[in-house]
């Protein structure tokens, strides 16, 4: 069975880097664990520094079901994203890739 990742990059200010950790973690994440396709979710920081003061992140969420997945990228996950925008402005910015296993 073929696996895939939803991978979500977020780049933002440090300063908020904190209230970003607790909303992946406490709204996107929880929403997306709701969904049977998904499992695994991972939250990592990115290592390659864009510029001074901007740390960027990585959240996982596995799936073998790409197309509910995304479904609920289009959807859900974009309606989260969206309180995000509004609640962080031009502070911070994100895109999503689909990525197939490979093994």
């Amino acid at each position: 069975m073929k696996r895939y990742i939803l991978n979500t990059s977020f780049h933002m200010e440090a300063s908020i880097a904190q209230a970003f950790i607790e909303w992946t973690k406490n709204d996107y994440i929880k929403a997306a664990l709701e969904q049977s396709h998904f499992s695994n979710p991972v939250i990592a920081r990115i290592m390659t520094e864009t510029e001074p003061g901007v740390v960027g992140y990585a959240v996982h969420l596995e799936t073998d079901n790409l197309a509910a997945a995304s479904r609920w990228h289009d959807a859900e996950a974009s309606e989260l994203k969206g309180v995000l925008s509004r609640r962080f402005g031009q502070r911070i910015v994100f895109f999503s890739t689909f990525m197939e296993v490979v093994e």
